[in-house]
């Protein structure tokens, strides 16, 4: 008796692993417009002297911010192509310190 009562338990067994492997796997939903966008983030300080934050870029007192806002955010290629990215500006903080102050940003270039 015993031996039929494992092949019953076997053929329902290997019933329900086949109906489950026969089931459709769901299908990711949709990717929206925002999810596709990336981000490049760099943080940079104009000033004289060392900025009192950690940044990537330290530029001179005097500097324009959105130049280098633009210069950072443009991509160049060989044979001279270049493509300049969307940006956000953000200015994180000031100091009143020394020959002119500093001040410290973060820009966030958009890759579309």
């Amino acid at each position: 008796m015993q031996p039929m009562m494992l092949n019953a338990l076997s053929v329902g067994l290997l019933v329900a692993l086949t109906s489950a492997s026969m089931a459709q796997a769901p299908t990711a939903p949709p990717i929206s417009p925002l999810e596709q966008l990336q981000f490049l983030r760099n943080r940079f300080c104009i000033g004289s002297g060392n900025c009192p934050v950690l940044v990537q870029i330290m530029r001179d007192c005097g500097s324009d911010a959105n130049q280098i806002a633009q210069e950072i955010c443009t991509l160049r290629r060989p044979g001279g192509e270049k493509r300049e990215l969307e940006y956000q500006l953000v200015l994180e903080g000031t100091r009143d310190v020394g020959k002119c102050g500093f001040k410290w940003y973060t820009v966030v270039c958009i890759l579309k």
